[in-house]
């Protein structure tokens, strides 16, 4: 249910944890070249060679309803990764083609991708948009994106109430405390 590979320095080392199974699991480790412009527009088009690890989870041909989920840990040997997969503390919440969410139990912090508008547990987003929060006993500390840059408003609705001080920044309007519209 694990894939370790070791860093260059310690900090480097990536571990893959399989929630379900890395049953069908293949890598390849190859040299590529690319540049920066492939990735920004301003980036400098001067070719770089490097290797690059693929994986690639095997769902067999023509699968139908096939899913996958794994966690990414970067910066954890090998050991910590067993400890870690022994006793994960990251639940998957939600895998579906209309919303993706995980908790990590041990820092408080829930992640969401709502590729549409939807509701899962206690918060509803009324348009695609990755938000992710953390609720302590200073407050709630919610961040939401829109990877496409394309919207102009994202409207989420938490049904239950954060405790402590509410703050926006910029552009961020609360339009309502009881439930949580921001």
């Amino acid at each position: 249910q694990t894939l370790h590979l070791a860093g260059t320095k310690p900090e480097r080392a990536l571990g893959w944890w399989f929630p379900q199974s890395a049953k069908g699991l293949v890598g390849e480790r190859v040299e590529r070249t690319g540049s920066w412009r492939n990735a920004a527009k301003n980036g400098s088009e001067a070719p770089i060679s490097r290797p690059w690890l693929s994986l690639i989870l095997s769902h067999g041909t023509d699968p139908t309803d096939a899913s996958y989920q794994y966690v990414i840990l970067p910066g954890i040997s090998a050991d910590k990764l067993k400890s870690f997969a022994a006793k994960p503390t990251i639940e998957i919440l939600a895998c579906t083609p209309q919303v993706q969410a995980v908790r990590d139990k041990a820092n408080g912090i829930e992640g969401y991708i709502f590729f549409e508008p939807g509701t899962l547990g206690s918060i509803t987003a009324d348009q695609p948009c990755v938000v992710v929060m953390r609720e302590s006993k200073d407050g709630l500390a919610l961040a939401v994106s829109d990877p496409t840059h394309k919207l102009k408003n994202v409207s989420l609705t938490l049904k239950s109430q954060p405790t402590g001080k509410m703050v926006a920044e910029d552009g961020v309007k609360i339009a309502t405390d009881t439930p949580l519209r921001i």
